[in-house]
């Protein structure tokens, strides 16, 4: 009996220490699986806060591009209308500009609201900016700049 109780005492221990060993590994593995789930968390909150910077920078970005881009549409309707202005003033009287001019007025006073194509001269691009008008208007203003400057020629 005390032979069977000796091996059976072995055989326990035997069975605790290699449930310890069991243990011992499991509790490995979950701290190393802890640590994996600690980087895998640290990178995506990175990744996140990386991807909101790259947003704000786009956004930025486009809210730029926009302006730029209306300012220099803008330009190009001033450079056309200057063009347009000093073509009239090349030609002189009877230019086919002046044409186009007198029946935009007319047009627009037809409408009774003194601008064709239902455009109004502070009309907004939707972006915030207000517009000069279309080209008519825009050569009658530089027209009427141009009569006032002293010395220079009226059209």
């Amino acid at each position: 009996m005390r032979k069977t109780e000796a091996d059976l005492r072995a055989e326990l221990g035997e069975i605790a220490g290699r449930h310890h060993a069991a243990i011992a590994g499991l509790k490995a593995e979950k701290a190393q699986a802890d640590e994996q789930l600690d980087r895998a968390r640290e990178e995506r909150a990175k990744l996140h806060r990386e991807i909101s910077t790259m947003k704000r920078e786009t956004e930025s970005n486009w809210a730029s591009e926009r302006v730029e881009n209306a300012l220099l549409r803008e330009r190009i309707n001033d450079v056309a209308a200057e063009v347009a202005r000093l073509t009239a003033a090349l030609e002189g009287p009877g230019s086919p500009i002046e044409t186009i001019l007198a029946e935009e007025a007319a047009h627009g006073h037809a409408n009774g609201n003194g601008v064709a194509n239902g455009e109004s001269a502070a009309a907004s691009h939707g972006d915030g900016s207000e517009s000069k008008g279309n080209l008519a208007d825009r050569i009658r203003a530089l027209q009427s700049r141009v009569s006032q400057v002293p010395g220079a020629k009226p059209n």
